[in-house]
């Protein structure tokens, strides 16, 4: 559901803030570049996984000290197709859900068209190797990049006398697999581009690939003040692959500046143990922001979760008039002989709520949609009596939730050691708009 995904971003969004804070603020300065691009590139996947974990660590106990459990069925769905008095309708798309998709589409095609032109650029170039390095030489205005393994340079290019540093700097991009991360990140941007951490992650991920190939060059022997003369003389307007590294001319003051700095100490390298923290913290701040069992939420929930009951649960306050009191019966969750509805398994009654159940038209015209818990006990005598909603969502589902327990006809009550007796259910009904 929707609701459910755009939460999930939230919280992404929010890990990734976190995360990348600290990369701002202890890591963007240091020269060990192959930590920071590990730390981001871990951290991105945490910050994917994070919000994913379902971990309670707060939560407590109801206030009452009554300790009752009661074991829920499969939920009953109810679409937008039984709306009002059978009106047939297709469900509402918000603009907001129709933006993300138009908006994500036009990100995911410029990708594809991105990867189909790289692909149109090696295939149509000449290969060709130089220095003992492979390569494909394009007729095309383009600035020297790599895609994957493949080293791509302009045909004016392979005339200039520092083709050979050009060469090995991309060499190092094709090496340590530096499309890679631009791919994910994306992939990632298609899918989340109102993100604003999502083009600070790849704009980082970039300047640290430049980084690393200038790096590399530095340590293999060439001259640092020649080098940073290359980069300052390569300043000329070409095309560029968005999502291929690149001979990268918009980062030269920075490059140069790194270039210049002082090497970080490899003990640095136990900065990203604050990983561990960072992560925890999250999760313990994910698990602080869950609304409790009683909340009004649209969460899924497992089928082998356990509802708490308070004692108010087992009153006879919602019983109908003719029913023997309940509230004089013990109350029993698993029987030996369960109860059944028309003659059937419990799980019958699924399809007694979806035949006779109807979306309320106010809920429905407001794009209302969630999964509403109703308890209810199957008396000694067979009657559905102390129906309530235990977790709702919308006053208005809730009462439809309700409305369609109470007009249940009679089970076959359960048995315990031969003799009937009062069992609870509780039944999720889950009403959701058609996509």
């Amino acid at each position: 559901m929707m609701y459910e995904y755009l939460i999930y971003m939230l919280k992404t969004t929010v890990s990734m803030m976190v995360f990348y804070s600290f990369f701002l603020i202890f890591l963007k300065k240091e020269t060990n570049f192959r930590q920071n691009r590990l730390y981001l590139m871990g951290t991105f996947f945490l910050s994917l996984t994070l919000p994913l974990l379902n971990i309670s660590i707060f939560n407590t106990p109801p206030e009452n000290n009554t300790v009752l459990y009661s074991l829920f069925l499969e939920p009953v769905r109810v679409t937008g197709s039984k709306i009002g008095e059978g009106l047939l309708v297709t469900g509402k798309i918000h603009y907001t859900i129709l933006l993300y998709i138009l908006v994500s589409l036009f990100f995911f095609g410029r990708l594809i068209a991105g990867i189909i032109y790289t692909f149109q650029v090696r295939s149509t170039g000449e290969k060709s190797c130089k220095y003992g390095i492979n390569m494909v030489i394009t007729h095309r205005s383009v600035k020297p990049f790599t895609f994957m393994r493949t080293i791509v340079i302009g045909r004016e290019d392979t005339s200039r006398p520092e083709l050979y540093q050009i060469l090995l700097h991309e060499q190092v991009h094709a090496k340590k697999l530096h499309f890679i991360d631009l791919i994910l990140t994306e992939l990632f941007k298609a899918l989340c581009w109102f993100n604003p951490f999502a083009y600070l992650y790849q704009m980082s991920l970039r300047e640290i690939h430049e980084y690393q190939a200038d790096a590399a060059i530095i340590d293999k022997g060439h001259d640092s003040f020649s080098y940073q003369q290359l980069l300052l003389n390569q300043l000329f307007s070409t095309k560029n692959i968005q999502f291929s590294n690149f001979f990268n001319y918009s980062l030269i003051q920075k490059r140069i500046k790194m270039i210049t700095n002082s090497k970080t100490s490899k003990y640095s390298v136990h900065k990203l143990l604050m990983i561990l923290p960072l992560a925890i913290l999250i999760t313990i701040g994910f698990s602080c922001a869950k609304e409790e069992p009683g909340s009004k939420d649209n969460t899924e929930i497992s089928n082998n979760e356990i509802i708490p009951i308070t004692k108010d649960a087992t009153t006879n306050s919602d019983s109908e008039s003719g029913n023997k009191n309940s509230a004089d019966e013990e109350v029993f969750f698993i029987v030996e002989d369960m109860p059944t509805f028309q003659g059937k398994p419990v799980d019958n009654f699924r399809n007694y709520i979806a035949d006779n159940i109807v979306y309320p038209e106010v809920a429905a015209k407001n794009g209302i949609e969630g999964k509403v818990f109703v308890q209810f006990k199957v008396t000694s005598t067979g009657k559905v009596a102390d129906a309530k909603v235990v977790r709702g969502v919308d006053p208005a589902l809730d009462a439809e939730a309700l409305r369609v327990i109470k007009s249940s006809p009679d089970w076959e009550p359960g048995k315990q050691r031969g003799k009937k007796v009062c069992v609870m259910f509780t039944f999720p009904i889950k009403f959701e708009l058609g996509k």
